[in-house]
């Protein structure tokens, strides 16, 4: 019994210190950097029922300011909780002086623009009830800060071929229109509640600045949270499978406030993180002015991808066919797909599929539509086509941008960059990382019936793709020298190349070597091509009429055999006796015969 007495006091010792480290530890975390502004802040918020026991404020590398645990907390605890009487809510906008004005002068805002110009009239004064929370926000510095309004053009430039740039620009011109809009019917209509120094475009470009990356959107409303909106982002960890919404974890009522629920564990001293949702970079960057690195929710918005991209057009006589079985399974003949890191877009897939079958393969899947979405639905070859065809788009997609993913790299391990400058090239950066991986599981590997890439013919090959031929000009060379003049460039090539690419690739000019086994390999290849490229290599065509059949354009492949025919015959002619030569052409006349 004593011993059983003596070990409950020892624990009872062990826990009671436990508890005092544990209070020693959380009171020598600082609940902020210890600037005037942030203590101001605490005292407003404290003094109006804010209740925030757990966290404090503190300054980050690479961040700036940000949220830290100053006690343990544990994933799913209500850490924050922030009275109504704080919140800037679309109600209190509604019986504010701006509504008032707007009202006066016959002026309909949009929610945009009322929360706006509601933080641009609040900032405005001294005095306003927000003050110790708007002093501590992030100040105006158009050359400084990385929101996408205040990017000039040239800078945006930087963004090489990226779909975003469109998006920038699509919302400078909205937000400036909003402002022409607010300054002509309601600014200049009331220069005492809306002073002219105080609200210039570039104000204007900061207030809504700080309302798309900083004001929560839950269900469709915007709330200004004060300290809630300090938060940085931290995606999950990619092999975190749960499902969630950023109003899984933030909650508002007009009654209760609002309040924040931890959505993972955080210890004491460390900085606490929230995910802003399931969002992709565009976002961030376009409205956060941020890039989230290995984001597994971005993706590269694909709008220019087509049937047939490369290969068919509309007058290709079995066009509207192909437009039908896309049509049967939901899918448009015009891509409107994101491209996530690792995989690639069904309806690309579909697309680039049904662009390579055969007549035989489309009478089957039309039967079937649902066939298009399966790896066996088309023959090996028609499926290895499709993946060419997508493998080609990526690849020029990629040689679009003007600097390479290790230039970028490089640039950004200097560190001397702007901010600015870097969010930039990390967001081009996870583009390009993006269209390379969606390449490289297309890239043909070493046990595939493709040549490993297809190589292009030497820059002297000349096509005669009009019905034109002309052997003199045709050049296509030693193929390990093809090889060599591969490597030295990108293999981004148009159709047309591949179609003595392909032959070059099957070793034909090698046939030189020995009649015998040329005019075998001729006739295996001329087969191949001409007669079964009906049902074979039927991906790819240009048709303009029922004979042009064949992988590519045949004017390219006949030049090239056309070669080959003619430098055996000379090979043969400078080898065999003159006797035996003029034998020889009666007999292949009288076969003609």
């Amino acid at each position: 019994m004593e011993g059983g007495r003596a070990a409950e006091r020892v624990f009872a010792i062990i826990l009671a210190l436990a508890c005092v480290a544990s209070v020693c530890f959380s009171a020598s975390i600082p609940r902020h950097t210890g600037s005037a502004e942030e203590e101001r802040f605490f005292a407003w918020l404290e003094g109006n029922g804010a209740r925030l026991p757990r966290v404090g404020l503190g300054d980050f590398p690479g961040m700036g300011r940000g949220i830290r645990a100053v006690k343990r907390i544990r994933e799913g605890a209500t850490f924050i909780r922030i009275p109504s009487k704080l919140l800037i809510t679309e109600e209190r906008i509604d019986a504010s002086s701006l509504a008032a004005a707007a009202r006066r002068h016959g002026v309909y805002l949009t929610q945009d623009q009322k929360f706006n110009a509601f933080v641009l009239l609040e900032d405005a004064k001294e005095n306003s009830f927000f003050r110790p929370w708007f002093d501590t926000l992030p100040k105006r510095d158009p050359r400084g800060t990385t929101w996408p309004l205040f990017y000039a053009n040239d800078e945006l430039a930087e963004l090489q071929k990226s779909p975003l740039v469109d998006n920038v620009r699509s919302l400078q011109k909205r937000i400036e229109d909003e402002y022409s809009h607010l300054e002509n019917a309601l600014f200049s209509q009331d220069r005492d509640l809306f002073p002219a120094s105080a609200f210039t475009l570039e104000d204007y470009k900061w207030a809504a600045s700080i309302v798309s990356s900083r004001f929560w959107i839950i269900r469709g409303q915007k709330t200004g949270v004060p300290f809630a909106d300090m938060f940085n982002h931290k995606a999950w960890p990619a092999n975190d499978r749960r499902t969630y919404d950023f109003a899984d974890f933030h909650f508002v009522t007009l009654r209760d406030g609002a309040r924040v629920v931890a959505d993972r564990s955080t210890k004491a001293g460390e900085q606490v993180f929230e995910t802003y949702g399931q969002q992709s970079n565009d976002v961030f960057f376009t409205y956060h002015g941020f890039v989230s690195e290995g984001n597994p929710n971005h993706c590269v918005k694909i709008t220019d991808f087509r049937l047939g991209t490369g290969i068919l057009d509309a007058k290709e006589k079995h066009y509207a066919k192909r437009v039908k079985i896309l049509e049967l399974v939901g899918v448009s003949p015009v891509a409107a797909s994101c491209v996530y890191y690792g995989s690639i877009p069904r309806d690309m897939v579909a697309m680039a599929r049904v662009s390579c079958m055969t007549l035989a393969e489309l009478r089957q899947v039309k039967k079937s539509p649902e066939l298009v979405f399966r790896d066996d639905a088309i023959s090996a070859i028609s499926e290895e086509q499709s993946r060419d065809l997508l493998y080609l788009y990526f690849q020029k997609k990629l040689g679009t941008y003007a600097t390479t993913i290790e230039m970028d790299e490089d640039m950004l391990e200097t560190g001397r960059l702007s901010a600015r400058m870097e969010t930039i090239v990390r967001m081009r950066l996870e583009e390009k990382r993006i269209l390379r991986r969606a390449a490289s599981l297309l890239q043909p590997t070493a046990s595939s019936t493709r040549s490993t890439p297809p190589i292009p013919p030497s820059e002297t090959t000349t096509h005669a793709s009009e019905g034109e031929s002309d052997e003199s000009k045709v050049d296509v060379g030693d193929r390990d020298a093809n090889r060599d003049d591969v490597a030295e460039r990108p293999w981004i090539v148009g159709i047309e190349d591949r179609a003595a690419a392909w032959l070059v690739a099957a070793g034909l000019q090698d046939a030189a070597a020995a009649s015998v086994v040329y005019y075998a390999e001729m006739t295996i290849a001329m087969g191949i091509t001409f007669a079964l490229g009906n049902s074979l290599l039927r991906c790819g065509r240009r048709s303009s009429g029922p004979r042009r059949r064949v992988l590519l354009p045949d004017g390219a492949a006949r030049a090239v055999i056309r070669a080959q025919q003619e430098r055996v015959r000379q090979d043969e002619a400078n080898a065999a006796p003159a006797g035996s030569q003029a034998a020889a052409k009666p007999q292949r006349r009288s076969r003609r015969k």
